[in-house]
């Protein structure tokens, strides 16, 4: 599979190298993860290539953005993705973009309230960056300049959903949806997804500046929530329960910034959600769901000590407004993520940690310590572990049975 995959890199530097204003670039790495309790075995054996297209001219461009994959253990052929495939067109103020792309709203890393617009895959969720699990959504963008600040417009014709693992057997399904698979007395149906209607498109607009060192931006979203709600929608029979996901429709808007205070640097984002869903057991509930409005926000203080270390720090919240007894998650949210960094050798040697405590209450966490090494300009190795903890029903505690070491080598180009 590796000689496939660099015979395609040759094929095509060859080709980009006789067009001149074509720029090829990417990367090829091979991923390999293997749990190391009970069942010491591999949950990972991934060849993944990514090729990125560019072609620009004075005033528009065309880019492409590629992945190739392949892992035995989930997939018997390769798996072609084009993440992005769109061009670019500069008219005074005006930059416009048209095609498959990906649009990542807010400031903070990872988790962003205020991130509304492309789904992601979540059958990975643990080992791929946000950036890598995003999918990317055919729509038209404009930006429109003025001044000091920036007039961002998108609208969204088609709902694409997030991918979430359904297999039983998967190694990162969520533990509610493998209870509902395993339960022979529920009947999961098909998810109900939006019709490909004009009243069912998605649009948001981001109205951005920088002031004295302060950037900030605010932002409004109306459209779908990419993970399905699963309503009960009847008992029949001998207590056999049928559950119906649907995708409901939301409106959002948020805030974000970021600034730097001598050497501490400060990110932040804040978004209300008029209407959120939450299961409840108040077994007078019809479908087991109740409707809230919620507000999100995140702080991230990051400073660097000297040229080689590296602190950040996150603080993740949620409120749900007018909260009732009954509902299976906390008023109040609080969740923390933390990480930290050291180079080594002028820089070719990085050390790092990052945790993350997700629940206070159900006290489950993930630790991820790692070193990555530049072997040389564009090689790099990197192994580590991920470990987890916390109740057997909570969001992180769930995948206990997942720690698992892991081996990644990547050539960029």
């Amino acid at each position: 599979m590796c000689n496939l995959f660099m015979r395609i890199i040759t094929i095509l530097t060859i080709i980009t190298s006789q067009v001149g204003a074509v720029e090829l670039g990417g990367f090829l790495s091979e991923n390999l993860s293997m749990k190391f309790q009970d069942e010491q075995e591999f949950i990972k054996k991934e060849t993944w290539l990514r090729l990125k297209l560019r072609s620009r001219m004075e005033s528009s461009g065309l880019f492409t953005d590629i992945d190739l994959s392949y892992d035995p253990l989930y997939h018997s052929i390769p798996e072609l993705k084009i993440r992005e495939a769109y061009a670019d067109l500069s008219l005074g103020q005006f930059d416009l973009r048209f095609g498959r792309q990906i649009v990542i709203w807010g400031k903070a890393d990872e988790f962003n309230p205020t991130d509304f617009i492309n789904p992601e895959d979540y059958r990975e969720f643990i080992s791929l960056n946000k950036t890598d699990r995003k999918i990317g959504l055919f729509y038209p963008k404009i930006d429109y300049y003025f001044g000091n600040y920036k007039v961002e417009g998108i609208f969204i014709p088609f709902f694409t959903p997030s991918e979430i693992p359904m297999d039983s057997s998967h190694p990162w399904i969520p533990y509610q949806i493998k209870d509902i698979i395993a339960d022979p007395k529920i009947i999961l149906t098909e998810p109900e997804e939006p019709k490909h209607k004009l009243k069912n498109s998605e649009y948001a607009l981001k109205f951005g500046t920088t002031m004295e060192g302060f950037d900030f931006s605010f932002c409004y979203f109306e459209g779908f929530f990419d993970l399905p709600v699963m309503f009960r929608e009847a008992i029949i029979l001998l207590d056999t329960i049928v559950i119906s996901p649907k995708y409901k429709r939301f409106r959002a808007g948020g805030f974000d910034f970021t600034t730097i205070l001598k050497d501490l640097g400060l990110r932040g984002e804040l978004a209300y959600v008029d209407k959120g869903y939450y299961i409840t057991t108040d077994l007078l509930d019809t479908d087991g769901i109740v409707e809230k409005a919620n507000l999100s926000f995140v702080l991230v203080a990051d400073y660097k000590f000297l040229e080689d270390l590296y602190l950040n720090f996150q603080w993740i919240g949620r409120y749900i407004f007018d909260y009732e007894d009954g509902i299976d998650e906390d008023e109040l949210e609080n969740r923390f993520v933390f990480s930290c960094h050291k180079y080594f050798f002028y820089e070719e040697l990085k050390l790092g940690l990052s945790g993350m405590v997700y629940n206070l209450r159900d006290q489950d966490y993930m630790l991820q310590p790692y070193l990555e090494y530049s072997v040389t300009d564009g090689v790099f190795f990197e192994t580590g572990c991920y470990l987890f903890g916390g109740k057997e029903k909570s969001i992180l505690g769930q995948f206990s049975k997942n720690n698992c070491l892991f081996l990644k080598t990547s050539y960029y180009f």
